[in-house]
């Protein structure tokens, strides 16, 4: 509803409660890149607490293309 800054906060608050709960991490990650935050401490935590989260495997694609682009750039 494009409330992210409620969203975050509320985001934040669940995590301080529960800090290995995989979804509120996913969400934390969706949040902070539509604030324009960074979000790789939250996507580390995601990865290393639920590899197999479909958004963690999102996240490790995206990395993983983000390299090679750079790569073939350099070359």
């Amino acid at each position: 509803m494009g409330e992210w800054e409620d969203a975050e906060r509320d985001l934040l608050d669940a995590l301080g409660k529960n800090a290995q709960d995989p979804d509120t991490l996913a969400n934390l990650i969706a949040v902070g890149l539509h604030l324009g935050k960074p979000t790789a401490r939250y996507a580390a935590q995601l990865r290393t607490l639920a590899p197999r989260h479909p958004a963690a495997q999102r996240y490790e694609a995206g990395e993983e293309l983000f390299a090679r682009a750079a790569a073939a750039a350099v070359s």
